[in-house]
């Protein structure tokens, strides 16, 4: 079936591209595209005059894409040890990140070039109506062309603040990107959403740990790149796989959860590696809450955004967040700011510096109600049991996300039924169990493919 554009997806396209850097470039499928065509965001629109989804193309339909880089094996080998995000999350205490993974690992899975598509898609927002978001799709590609016959890997990212870091942008400010380089150059084809909130959907608040929206996006990003991959002509085999750190590892299990709940005869899943992931976001998010010493205000500040943005809470912002910050966390999540800028705009001392004396007094006795069910609803570490194989990785010293998240996430989905284990990488923090657990997915993934063939 021939893609195309109906009336709604060219105005929400059009939207889009205004977002984008280079998007005037990009190539609609199969069909020559008009960047001429102006329109406004429908940010801020009334419920009342949504649109029906049903007036509009399927979710995931492919609006435009466009080939913004291409890397050689040697261009890869050289960002695995000269990192990007080096400087920017220094005090995340990376001297050791070289430890747990060396020249020879990395050679080992840099099997071919890789070719950078920024694409830009169809979904839902949180009230289900028409949205466009955007990402990135990592292909192999050998000396003859793109690699055929390859399987698809959803890469879900972690958490970033500046728009110009996610992956549709096709560089690597920190890390866009660059989690998404090793999986390619092993051979598949790899989809990396940007999420709501950045990219093409940056005018709306980003859903951070909200399942539902998490999960629409990235579904949808995975049919966008089996419509990219038909239009360059590249064969997918059927099985798929999944994976993601910190916030992808929330993601990983957010979207896996829809996937077989709702989509089970559209994608064969193999196997799934969420690492490092907060999935009891609810209980981390109440020690945190009870903590004298404020902790991770940046993330504490967008995730209470995101409840704001998405729940029904009933109160305002001031509500949460003590004056001048119930004004200041706005503009500090605009997206144009990067991690060490929102840091360094919010407190360090203790929690009521940022949260409002009332929401605390009332969060730590019996009232924000509201709060705390809005809060239960971003666990997915129980309440299903997952049929697709799940490797749980996490590093043993990590002091971001306690190695907690995916012991409870083992307790909660290994039921009777479920394939669920937990590998631990020894001695590694937070951020050092990227590529370890990338590599230990490639493995992984390719012995599932070895096996079926």
């Amino acid at each position: 079936m021939k893609l195309h554009r109906n009336a709604i997806t060219t105005t929400l396209w059009a939207a889009a591209l205004t977002l984008l850097p280079g998007a005037c470039d990009l190539a609609g499928p199969s069909e020559a595209i008009d960047p001429q065509t102006q329109t406004q965001t429908r940010s801020g629109q009334d419920d009342d005059d949504a649109l029906d989804p049903s007036q509009w193309a399927e979710r995931g339909r492919l609006i435009a894409y466009k080939r913004v880089r291409r890397l050689s094996r040697a261009q890869i080998h050289e960002v695995m040890f000269d990192l990007p995000f080096a400087d920017a999350y220094a005090d995340f205490g990376i001297d050791d990140f070289f430890d747990f993974y060396d020249a020879d690992d990395i050679a080992a899975v840099l099997r071919y070039r890789v070719d950078v598509y920024q694409v830009i898609y169809e979904t839902i927002d949180p009230a289900g109506r028409p949205a466009v978001a955007s990402g990135a799709v990592l292909l192999p590609r050998t000396k003859q062309g793109l690699k055929d016959d390859v399987a698809l890997w959803a890469l879900l990212r972690g958490t970033v603040f500046y728009d110009a870091d996610v992956p549709s942008h096709g560089d690597m400010p920190d890390f866009g990107i660059w989690r998404g380089l090793l999986p390619a150059a092993a051979g598949y084809a790899t989809a990396m959403p940007d999420y709501l909130g950045f990219g093409a959907s940056r005018h709306m608040v980003h859903p951070y740990l909200i399942p539902e929206s998490t999960a629409t996006a990235s579904v949808d990003m995975m049919r966008a790149t089996r419509h990219l991959t038909k239009e360059l002509g590249v064969s997918l085999r059927d099985e798929v796989f999944l994976s993601g750190h910190s916030q992808g590892g929330h993601a990983t299990l957010a979207t896996l959860r829809t996937l077989e709940a709702e989509h089970a005869d559209e994608f064969d899943l193999r196997g799934a590696v969420p690492a490092s992931g907060a999935y009891a976001a609810a209980g981390l998010f109440d020690f945190i809450l009870h903590s004298e010493a404020l902790i991770a205000p940046q993330v504490t500040s967008l995730y209470v955004l995101a409840l704001f943005g998405t729940r029904d809470l009933g109160e305002p912002l001031s509500y949460y967040f003590k004056a001048p910050y119930d004004e200041v966390v706005l503009d500090l999540h605009d997206k144009t700011k990067t991690n060490a800028e929102v840091i360094a705009g919010l407190p360090s001392g203790t929690t009521d510096e940022l949260f409002a004396d009332g929401f605390l007094t009332a969060y730590r006795g019996d009232g924000a109600l509201d709060f705390k069910a809005a809060l239960a609803l971003s666990d997915v570490h129980a309440g299903w049991t997952p049929q697709t194989p799940i490797k749980l990785l996490h590093g043993t010293a990590d002091d971001v996300v306690p190695v907690a998240m995916s012991q409870a996430a083992l307790f909660g989905l290994g039921g009777e039924g479920a394939d669920v284990e937990i590998e631990l990488v020894e001695g590694a923090g937070h951020l050092q169990t990227i590529v370890p657990a990338t590599l230990r997915s490639i493995d992984w993934f390719d012995s599932v493919l070895e096996a079926a063939d």
